[in-house]
């Protein structure tokens, strides 16, 4: 069982500012590492990390039309600004049964770096 050997599994971000604390905007380079520490010997497919920005909105305006009249409107909005996907260990696919798409991570502390950069927009 993989869940049971793993001690601690963290994400850490490089700051860019010097209040050490991780904020970014339109076009910064977000950068960072996964740390996995294991207790024994592992056997995994794959291991990504997932960032993903999107906005939602909802409001609701009611309205007077006249002495008897009145409605009610809503509104809904989403928005996605980026959606990127990182593989840190192995591959892409995750259909593939067979031993040999499987990866080995031995016991004890391993960090892996991932980096991309936010859209302009």
């Amino acid at each position: 069982m993989v869940l049971g050997k793993v001690k601690s599994l963290t994400i850490s971000f490089d700051c860019l500012n010097d209040s050490n604390v991780p904020v970014y905007s339109s076009g910064d380079t977000v950068s960072g590492r996964v740390n996995l520490e294991v207790t024994g010997e592992i056997r995994v497919k794959s291991l990504k990390i997932h960032a993903r920005g999107h906005a939602k909105v909802r409001w609701t305006e009611s309205r007077n039309a006249g002495s008897n009249t009145a409605y009610t409107q809503n509104y809904t909005e989403e928005v996605e600004y980026f959606n990127h996907k990182d593989i840190l260990i192995g591959h892409e696919r995750d259909d593939d049964n067979s031993e040999e798409g499987f990866n080995t991570i031995h016991s004890g502390r391993h960090e892996y770096a991932f980096s991309f950069e936010l859209p302009q927009t």
